[in-house]
């Protein structure tokens, strides 16, 4: 009997801090395609580009397990080629990030880069959060 009286706590605190881990959603549309945490392992996107319209928009929510309401936070996408990298950076609102699909197709294809690397950076002092990957397929054969 003491012994569960005394490692009941224990229990509470480990299924506490699964609770309040850092976790962001990935929606291309109205469809929600992903939903990523800190522990998430694979976190590389493969999109076939003929299964998007340019016109959809791609949207990053990111939800901090301890927010910062006063931050100026900001989202950061590296277009990426071999070791070389363009760096584009948007404002979050809300902790979210909403770009069109077509804007990103047109940096990349202008950059002659398909890789797209997102990080979430609550402040300047904060180091940036790796969020995913997208790859985008068969870029080149978009021309609307």
């Amino acid at each position: 009997m003491i012994f569960s009286f005394l490692s009941f706590p224990y229990f509470g605190q480990a299924q506490l801090a699964n609770d309040t881990i850092s976790h962001w959603h990935l929606s291309i549309g109205d469809k929600l395609f992903r939903d990523y945490n800190q522990y998430s392992e694979n976190k590389t996107l493969y999109l076939r580009m003929e299964d998007f319209k340019l016109s959809d928009s791609l949207s990053l929510l990111y939800f901090d397990d301890t927010p910062c309401s006063e931050c100026k936070s900001e989202f950061w996408i590296e277009f990426i080629k071999g070791k070389e990298a363009y760096l584009m950076k948007r404002g979050a609102q809300n902790s979210g990030l909403k770009e069109e699909l077509g804007t990103l197709v047109s940096v990349a294809f202008q950059l002659d880069r398909s890789n797209l690397r997102f990080y979430f950076r609550e402040s300047e002092e904060s180091k940036p959060v790796y969020l995913l990957e997208l790859v985008l397929k068969n870029l080149a054969s978009r021309d609307e």
